[in-house]
């Protein structure tokens, strides 16, 4: 709440020339919407879409205790505050493309990664690299937004573009995971997750503006 109300106060607003607001009947013919829409799903399916399931993971497929699995799960979050923070630095310094597609391939990597270990120091480290790595996509994503809309369209083409992706990022993905848990494994379902997750790299070719 505190952070809320001293952006409000300090925040740059900026005005926007006053021109009619962009459709969503154009926004939605855009491709370069939609591969955007597309590569949020993938990083909301990387986060809260995994984060519900996981507990359940650690318990009945890698038979943690349950006390330890709810602690290391919870300590395993640390580190996406450290990556938004430093995320920052990076974006000032090097093509907002290039740290994408490293984003989104290190994010599939590390679901993959969680997916396949068994000891427990590697489901451990594997627990701490994968959140961290997918928070860092966030402010990443809302930066390639801007990159690509004018002020008068970045309002609406966030909004639909980031309802989409938390519909079925949020909302689809852990139904899914579940099906597939129920038909085969929940390590199944994340290893699948990690391959769609590096396979969506390839709609970065489509972005032009980065």
């Amino acid at each position: 709440m505190m952070i809320t109300i001293v952006f409000w106060i300090f925040g740059p607003d900026p005005d926007p020339p006053e021109e009619k607001k962009a459709p969503h009947s154009s926004l939605l013919r855009r491709i370069d919407f939609w591969i955007m829409a597309a590569i949020w799903l993938f990083g909301t399916m990387n986060l809260p879409g995994l984060y519900s399931i996981t507990p359940l993971f650690l318990v009945k497929e890698r038979m943690m205790n349950i006390e330890v699995a709810n602690t290391v799960f919870g300590f395993s979050r640390v580190g996406g505050i450290a990556a938004t923070i430093l995320i920052g630095f990076v974006l000032d310094r090097y093509d907002i493309k290039k740290i994408l597609l490293i984003v989104l391939l290190t994010s599939g990597l590390s679901t993959i990664g969680l997916a396949l270990a068994h000891k427990f120091w590697i489901l451990v480290v594997m627990l701490f690299i994968q959140p961290t790595i997918g928070m860092a996509f966030f402010p990443i994503g809302l930066m390639a937004i801007s990159r690509i809309t004018s002020v008068n369209e970045r309002g609406i083409f966030t909004g639909t573009a980031l309802s989409l992706a938390a519909m079925g990022g949020m909302g689809l993905a852990p139904l899914c995971l579940g099906a597939v848990a129920d038909a085969w494994s929940f390590q199944v379902g994340i290893l699948l997750m990690g391959i769609a997750t590096m396979v969506s790299c390839v709609f970065l070719k489509g972005l032009k503006g980065l």
